[in-house]
């Protein structure tokens, strides 16, 4: 299956909104109403990118909440903090950080997929025995 592709700014708005305990269920279900409730929770995002997503992409949006996306485009800075909200991995803990991307990430088998679902083009994956490493190519 193609997972849809969104932008990073729509990645980081479900991501927040997850870490903030918003069900799938809410996501789905956007309006005006949930809009000012999510804005109360975290107000460094305009969620209306999100309800454009919605009525943008009509039923893609549901596979985009239930089965995941790919990043259009995805940054090093982008990289690293989707890592760090999505799977609560912490920079120079839990992975270490170049210039072209990141290294021994410990991830299990269901968050190696996660990482490998959501990667723009731009991005190449190698395991290191349990450990991967993501460089840009």
């Amino acid at each position: 299956m193609e997972l849809q592709a969104i932008t990073l700014m729509e990645a980081y708005i479900i991501e927040n909104l997850r870490k903030q305990d918003v069900s799938n269920e809410e996501l789905l279900h956007i309006n005006e109403q949930a809009i000012s409730k999510w804005q109360k929770l975290d107000d460094r995002f305009d969620y209306t990118i999100l309800k454009k997503l919605a009525e943008q992409s009509g039923d893609q949006f549901t596979l985009i909440i239930n089965e995941g996306y790919r990043v259009k485009f995805l940054t090093l800075n982008g990289l690293i903090n989707l890592i760090q909200l999505k799977l609560e991995k912490k920079r120079d803990t839990d992975f270490v950080v170049h210039e072209d991307g990141i290294s021994n990430l410990v991830l299990d088998s269901h968050e190696r997929q996660v990482v490998r679902q959501i990667l723009s083009p731009n991005w190449k994956v190698t395991e290191e025995s349990d450990r991967l490493s993501i460089r840009s190519m």
